[in-house]
């Protein structure tokens, strides 16, 4: 039989005070394995560790074993476990940070019905890219510092520069070998081209250079 449905079982582990096992799922043992889901029946590869009380993670959804596993048999062998199960409420999201690098998930810890599991296919089952709203203080592997770097920008780039620079044409003074006085023919030009021909005492900003 194909098993299409990837599977994880959670078991709880704990004792009470007495050693008895409590039921605990602080942090359930999970084990991978693949099976089939069908209405309220799973079906399990013959000889699977499951027992009446674990829980499965099966398609994001969390469902719990109600009775106590039965096999199918053929006349030869056990072919399959069967299981009744119970759809619980849906887990609650991660609430820590999971890292992903290629295919790997890392530092995952997410919750089981309130409690912590730390079951990578779980995490890759529950993960979502992209969205929501992350606080600063949870944003990993920032920077400590944001050091200003060195650049430059052309003439051009820097708005309204150019355009600046054309007011300061009425302030060009010359030196008439007694004193400088005021041009009121020459100007400015700014740009990569050579303006030609222009009054004495302009000045030319090559911004090609």
């Amino acid at each position: 039989m194909r098993f299409p449905d990837e599977v994880v079982l959670l078991r709880p582990v704990g004792t009470d005070e007495y050693g008895n096992p409590d039921g605990s799922w602080a942090n359930p043992l999970a084990t991978e394995t693949a099976g089939f889901l069908s209405g309220d029946t799973v079906y399990l590869p013959a000889g699977t560790d499951v027992l009446k009380g674990d829980r499965l993670l099966v398609a994001g959804r969390t469902y719990a074993v109600v009775d106590d596993p039965a096999e199918a048999r053929s006349p030869s062998r056990t072919v399959l476990v069967t299981l009744k199960v119970k759809m619980l409420e849906a887990p609650p999201p991660a609430t820590t940070a999971v890292r992903r690098t290629g295919d790997t998930m890392t530092g995952a810890l997410v919750l089981v019905d309130g409690s912590p599991a730390a079951s990578e296919a779980y995490v890759l089952a529950h993960a979502v890219e992209g969205g929501g709203t992350v606080s600063w203080a949870n944003v990993l592997d920032k920077p400590a510092s944001y050091p200003p770097a060195a650049h430059g920008h052309s003439l051009a780039e820097v708005a309204g520069l150019v355009a600046a620079l054309a007011t300061f044409a009425p302030a060009i003074k010359r030196w008439n070998g007694t004193a400088y006085v005021a041009d009121s023919t020459a100007t400015i030009y700014v740009g990569p081209a050579d303006p030609g021909s222009v009054p004495d005492g302009s000045v030319w900003i090559d911004t090609s250079e």
